[in-house]
């Protein structure tokens, strides 16, 4: 991992040994200069896995709080770090500023 790689996420999809259902799981996390890079990589290397989002440092601020969608009202709690531009609403995939009602 160079410095200047980030951490990104990954999840996959597989079925539950215990139950036999079709479930996402949390996949590996994978260093990358960009989420591009991150998804070339999976590309090349694990095509079963999607990139998710990006890892948060631990010595990153924090914010969160409740949060409304003006497209379609849903209100949801929202943790994320301080630095998130937008959001995405969870009932109808607006993307949302981060503005706590």
């Amino acid at each position: 991992m160079k410095q200047e790689d980030k951490i990104f996420l990954t999840q996959l999809l597989a079925i539950d040994p215990e139950d036999g259902l079709l479930k996402t799981w949390a996949g590996p996390e994978i260093p990358a200069a960009s989420w591009e890079e991150a998804e070339q990589y999976c590309r090349e290397n694990m095509g079963f896995l999607s990139v998710i989002g990006e890892g948060i440092g631990q010595d990153e601020a924090w914010a969160g709080g409740p949060v409304q969608c003006p497209l379609c009202a849903h209100e949801w709690v929202s943790v994320r770090p301080a630095t998130t531009e937008r959001l995405e609403c969870p009932n109808c995939e607006n993307m949302v500023e981060p503005i706590e009602k």
